[in-house]
């Protein structure tokens, strides 16, 4: 890698590891603020050796920037991967690619190549004010990946301008508009794509500290959590396709009536799909049907519910607006969950004790601990025994992998005993075995 026409890489790629640093609690990494401030960054070059900047930002919308630095040798860094905070992950020049990163977007990679010699480059201008891209229309996302970043940005660099396209919780938009931050709404995101006069950048994080999740909780006028009460509210899950249970209904029939049968003035809240807090917005006008599709479906899911147990007490807030939702979740004292986004909902607000129900590969120690690793101050889940699960096929996924798999819990009774032996043992003093063991595992992200 060093040889050749390109003496200098090690030193290009020790830069580019300081360059990736986060400069706050695991977010806004260097280079983004050095984009964000001064509308430029610096890097050594593979080939001289000598310290250049790019000469021109090429933006691809929701994906990530690439970075162009010219001269005789030119090369391209590319920033992506949003759930990783969008480091610096490859450096493309005339020999060849060569990977930083762990993740490596085909799309991305593909296209920094075929910019080396792009006719239609536009150099950018580092004195125009700085474009901040962000937005994605998953909550999670929000909250771990790009509102810390946002934070942290602003405290040091106000002179910028937001384009903003999807706005899930209504943060990023409020936060923006309180500092007096020029917000462009992007309705169509793909029009985006291409060469920038303007500098452009996508902050990134991988962690919602404590104080980015209390401003969260400002700007939502979000309640405290609500103390424990004798008689428990239970969030439960419900899920139309995509890495579901399969005998849905059986399980939460059994873990309702079991619950019931100890304490008849419990109360269930069953929750599929929360409508995004700008969902009128013009962004989501290819995914609104989509939305309303799976609210139908999670609804009907929970009518079947309801009516197979009329005598306990049992809420819907399928469909509600997030910040409803969240709501609601503050006066929960225990949650049954699936895993991913539909987990992160309860346990990434508020400090809730809970058990996960997924495939095997969702289920592994390392999966429990990965649950709690992205929002401080978050409880790291237990898991239904995967011994009683079996994975089938994926289905409503567009990628196919283990992690996407649906699947079976094989001895339904078993599974409602674990729910209620974790319940009981988080109403004690201390976690409970299964959530100790998740806990003492050293922190390893999925990939």
């Amino acid at each position: 890698m060093t040889g050749g026409r390109l003496p200098h890489l090690q030193a290009t790629m020790a830069c580019i590891n300081s360059l990736n640093r986060f400069t706050a609690n695991r977010a806004l990494r260097s280079y983004q603020l050095s984009l964000s401030a001064s509308g430029s960054f610096s890097c050594v070059s593979p080939a001289s050796g000598k310290v250049v900047q790019p000469c021109a930002h090429y933006l691809m919308p929701g994906a990530g920037v690439h970075y162009l630095f010219g001269g005789t040798a030119p090369f391209v860094l590319t920033a992506g991967s949003l759930q990783d905070g969008y480091p610096l992950l490859s450096i493309a020049t005339a020999d060849g690619q060569y990977r930083i990163g762990k993740r490596q977007p085909a799309d991305l990679t593909q296209q920094a190549r075929r910019l080396l010699h792009d006719p239609r480059c536009i150099p950018v201008d580092p004195s125009r004010r700085p474009q901040l891209h962000i937005g994605d229309a998953n909550f999670a996302h929000c909250i771990w990946n790009e509102y810390p970043a946002l934070l942290a940005l602003l405290d040091h660099a106000p002179d910028v301008e937001c384009h903003l396209s999807h706005d899930p919780l209504g943060v990023l938009r409020t936060t923006c508009a309180t500092r007096n931050i020029a917000i462009i709404g992007l309705t169509n995101r793909a029009a985006a794509r291409g060469w920038s006069v303007a500098p452009v950048v996508m902050p990134g994080s991988i962690l919602c500290g404590s104080t980015a999740l209390a401003t969260v909780h400002r700007m939502l006028t979000l309640p405290a959590q609500a103390p424990p009460e004798d008689s428990p509210r239970i969030w439960l899950t419900i899920r139309d396709s995509g890495r579901t249970l399969e005998n849905q209904d059986a399980f939460l029939c059994a873990v309702i009536r079991a619950f019931y049968t100890r304490d008849r003035n419990t109360t269930f809240v069953l929750d599929g799909f929360s409508r995004p807090m700008d969902l009128a917005g013009v962004p989501y006008d290819a995914l609104r049907p989509k939305f309303s599709a799976r609210i139908a479906q999670a609804d009907a899911i929970a009518a079947r519910i309801m009516s197979r147990l009329p005598m306990a007490n049992i809420t819907n807030v399928t469909g509600s607006p997030l910040r409803t939702a969240l709501a609601e979740v503050s006066r929960c004292a225990f949650y049954v969950s699936h895993a991913g986004t539909m987990q992160h909902k309860p346990a990434w607000f508020y400090p809730i004790p809970g058990i996960i129900h997924g495939n095997r590969t969702s289920l592994s120690p390392a999966a429990l601990r990965w649950a709690a690793q992205m929002v401080e101050g978050s409880i790291a889940p237990a898991g239904i025994t995967p011994d009683i699960v079996q994975d089938t096929e994926v289905r409503g996924l567009p990628v196919h992998n283990d992690r996407n798999k649906d699947y079976v819990v094989t001895d339904v009774p078993r599974a409602t005993a674990e729910v209620l032996a974790h319940f009981d043992a988080t109403r004690a003093v201390g976690p409970s075995p299964m959530t100790a063991a998740a806990q003492n595992l050293r922190l390893q992200p999925l990939t």
